[in-house]
C-alpha cells in the first residue's frame, strides 16, 4: 500500500468474544503506537459524529472490496480519527486525520467479507475526551454483483451543453474507470443491453445518437441524427432502441444545487430504432399526437414497452406545466405496437409517475413519484416506489430519505440490487447508492458506492458484464469521430 504504514498484529485476546485477528492501518503520518494513549473503552457517544455513507443494517455484495466509509463531524473537530471495522473473528482499524473518509486500498477488507457481517464505528481520538459515533451494522450478502455500474459525472452547477464524463465501476476496484469524457460536448441519456450501447450526444447544438454494437469483428460504431430526442432505452437483446423523438421544451435554469432546472417537453413521442436495418419509426400506441409519451423501458422478455404518458397545459403568462403523469405499457410486437394499457395504481390518480423500470425477474415495476408539474429532473421530493405485477400493490421503498431527492434508478440483472441517485448527503451533491432487494421485494438500507469531488454523479445504470465496454477501445474518440 503506497504511502501507508501497515502494521499487522496477530494474537489471541483474553475476552472470549473478542476477535482473534487484528490489523492496524496508520495513515497521514500517524503512528500506530499512538493508539495506546487513548482510552477508547470509555469513549462517549457524540451524535454529531455520524457515519453517513453506510446506513445501519445495510447489505453489500460479497464482492464489494472497497466500500466508502464517510462520516460527519462538528466543524471544531480537527484531531485524529479511528475507523474500526469489527466482526466476530477479526478487527480492522484505520488511523487518519486529513479528511472524514476512508476506502480500503488492497485486499484488507476481504477477510471481513468472509465473516458475513461487521460493526463499523468512528472514534475521534482526543486525550481529554475520546468520542465515538453510533456503530452501524454492515451485512455481507451471499450474492455477488456481477453487473457493471455506469454513471455520469456532471459539473457542480448545471449548464446546458457543459461537458460531462461517464464512468464505469467494478466492485472489485477502488476507483471507477473513465469510460468517456468528450470536451465541448454533452452526453445525456445512455443505455446498455446484451451487446449494445447508445449515447445521446450534443456538440455545438448538433444532437446525435451514438451506438456501439458488438459483432464478430469487435464493436461497430454508428451515429444517427434523430432530430430532437431525449430518453433512450435498449431492448434486452440489444437489437432495438426506444427513442423519445420530438422532445422539445422550455428549460428554466437556476444556480441551485438541489433543483438546478425545470424542463417541460411540449411534445414527445416514442420511436423504435432497428440496429440491423438502421431505420427508425413511431411505435403505434406510444406515439399519439394528443399526448406526450416519454421515458420508455422494455420489459425483460422484450414484449412490452413501459412509458409515462401525460399532457402539457399552457396558460397565458405562465410556463407550461404537467398536471399529472401516468404509467402505460404497450405491446412491442417487433415495432408494430398495439393498444396502450394504463398501469393500475400508477395512473389516473392525479400524481406524477416517471423513470419507470421493470425488474428483470418480471415481479415488479419500480418508478419515481414527486411533484412533476415543472418537469421530473432532480425534484427534491422525489421518492422511489415498487409496484407488484401480481396484485398492483404500491409500496414506498424504505431506502428513501425524507426531504431529499431519491431518483433515477436501475435494476441488476438478478433483480436483487437497486442502484439509484440521491442528494441525501449533507453537501447536497448527487451521489450513487446501492440497496439490496430480497425475494419478496423488501429493500434494505443503502450504501454509497460512488460520488465525485467537486461535482455530481447521476443517471446510474447497470451494464451486463458480457458487454465488456472497457475493451471497446477509446470510446471518447468514437464519440468525437461522430461529429467530424
Amino acid at each position: 500500500m503506497a504511502n501507508n504504514v501497515l502494521i499487522i498484529v496477530v494474537g489471541c485476546f483474553l475476552a472470549a468474544a473478542a476477535p482473534a485477528w487484528s490489523q492496524i492501518i496508520a495513515l497521514d503520518n500517524i503512528s500506530a503506537n499512538a493508539l495506546a494513549r487513548f482510552d477508547r473503552a470509555r469513549a462517549v457517544f457524540d451524535e454529531r459524529l455520524r457515519i453517513t455513507s453506510i446506513e445501519d443494517n445495510a447489505v453489500i455484495p460479497r464482492n464489494h472490496l472497497h466500500p466508502i466509509v464517510e462520516w460527519e463531524t462538528p466543524e471544531s473537530y480537527s484531531a485524529a480519527f479511528l475507523v474500526e471495522l469489527k466482526s466476530t473473528k477479526r478487527t480492522l482499524e484505520v488511523l487518519l486525520r486529513k479528511e472524514p473518509r476512508w476506502q480500503p486500498d488492497g485486499d484488507e477488507f476481504a477477510g471481513l467479507l468472509d465473516d458475513g457481517e461487521m460493526l463499523v464505528t468512528v472514534y475521534r481520538l482526543n486525550l481529554g475526551l475520546t468520542t465515538k459515533s453510533r456503530p452501524v451494522r454492515l451485512v455481507v450478502s451471499e450474492r455477488a454483483l456481477a453487473d457493471r455500474i455506469i454513471f455520469r459525472v456532471v459539473p457542480l452547477y448545471f449548464v446546458p451543453g457543459e461537458p460531462v464524463g461517464i464512468k464505469l465501476l467494478f466492485l472489485h476496484q477502488k476507483q471507477p474507470d473513465l469510460l468517456l469524457r468528450v470536451e465541448r460536448a454533452c452526453v445525456g441519456c445512455h443505455a446498455y443491453a446484451l451487446d449494445s450501447a447508445i449515447f445521446n450526444c450534443v456538440l455545438k447544438k448538433t444532437r446525435k445518437a451514438v451506438t456501439l454494437q458488438r459483432s464478430d469483428r469487435g464493436f461497430r460504431l454508428n451515429r444517427h441524427v434523430f432530430d430532437q430526442f431525449s430518453f433512450v432505452s435498449l431492448s434486452p437483446d440489444g437489437k432495438y432502441a426506444a427513442v423519445v423523438k420530438s422532445s422539445v421544451g422550455k428549460m428554466v435554469t437556476r444556480k441551485d444545487l438541489i433543483e438546478p432546472f425545470d424542463l417541460v417537453y411540449k411534445s414527445a413521442d416514442i420511436h423504435i430504432y432497428n440496429f440491423e436495418t438502421g431505420t427508425i419509426a413511431p411505435l403505434p400506441g406510444a406515439s399519439d399526437p394528443r399526448f406526450n409519451e416519454d421515458m420508455p423501458w422494455f420489459s425483460p422478455d422484450g414484449k412490452y414497452v413501459l412509458f409515462s404518458r401525460y399532457q402539457v397545459v399552457e396558460k397565458k403568462r405562465k410556463n407550461p406545466t404537467i398536471e399529472s403523469m401516468d404509467l402505460y405499457q404497450v405491446p412491442f410486437n417487433d415495432g408494430k405496437g398495439g393498444e396502450p394499457v394504463p398501469i393500475p395504481n400508477a395512473s389516473a390518480n392525479g400524481m406524477h409517475h416517471y423513470f419507470a423500470r421493470y425488474a428483470p425477474n418480471g415481479k415488479w415495476i419500480s418508478f419515481c413519484r414527486a411533484d412533476g408539474q415543472k418537469g421530473v429532473f432532480a425534484r427534491k421530493d422525489s421518492d422511489i416506489y415498487l409496484l407488484s405485477l401480481n396484485d398492483h400493490a404500491v409500496t414506498k421503498l424504505s431506502l428513501n430519505r425524507d426531504g431529499t431527492m431519491d431518483s433515477w434508478h436501475d435494476w441488476s440483472s438478478d433483480s436483487h440490487w437497486l442502484i439509484f441517485s440521491s442528494k441525501r448527503d449533507k453537501s447536497q451533491l448527487t451521489a450513487i447508492y446501492l440497496s439490496y432487494i430480497d425475494d419478496n421485494g423488501k429493500d434494505h438500507p443503502p450504501i454509497k458506492v460512488a460520488d465525485e469531488r467537486g461535482g455530481k454523479t447521476n443517471t446510474p445504470q447497470f451494464a451486463p458484464p458480457t458487454l465488456a465496454l472497457e475493451t471497446a477501445g477509446n470510446v471518447t474518440e468514437y464519440i468525437y469521430g461522430c461529429f467530424k
